[in-house]
């Protein structure tokens, strides 16, 4: 992982498996020993996303700030028209909640 996709806050994985939380700016330093979090539906319900399924699409809202499914990944859906880029880690979700919303999303592993 590169450093600069980090925040204090953000959710990794340690070489063990475990997940780990990023208390502060140590935890960053030390981005090479952390690999990405896959977004699955358990995640996203820890999350406090609820779904709702389509026929063909998967949608989760956690409030207004809403996601597709998008193959192995996720998108944003700022409305019906703009969609966003395709995400699959949990520190992509958690960075973009807290750029368009000002507020952690908050999630206990």
């Amino acid at each position: 992982m590169k450093a600069n996709e980090l925040r204090i806050g953000n959710w990794v994985k340690e070489s063990d498996g475990r997940f780990i939380h990023i208390h502060d700016g140590l935890g960053i330093d030390h981005h090479k020993q952390f690999s990405p979090i896959e977004i699955t539906p358990e995640i996203l319900e820890k999350a406090g996303f609820k779904v709702e399924r389509h026929t063909y699409d998967e949608y989760w809202s956690c409030g207004w700030f809403n996601i597709r499914k998008m193959g192995n990944g996720f998108e944003f859906l700022g409305s019906e028209w703009t969609h966003g880029e395709t995400f699959y880690f949990l520190h992509q979700l958690q960075n973009l909640y807290f750029a368009l919303t000002g507020e952690e999303l908050k999630i206990e592993l």
